[in-house]
């Protein structure tokens, strides 16, 4: 399993999504509610304010 990096948000979407269709902003808390690690159908990223 890979570790992503500390962030107080992140950014999740869809892999099959088109652009932003499908993309959330949420916490570290909601991650592992939101994220099955097991199906491997949801990019994850750190959410980076510039």
């Amino acid at each position: 399993m890979k570790i992503i990096p500390e962030a107080e948000t992140y950014i999740v979407k869809p892999k099959d999504g088109a652009d932003s269709i499908g993309i959330e902003f949420i916490t570290k808390d909601q991650l592992s509610k939101k994220v099955n690690s097991d199906s491997k159908n949801m990019l994850i990223q750190p959410f980076i304010n510039f």
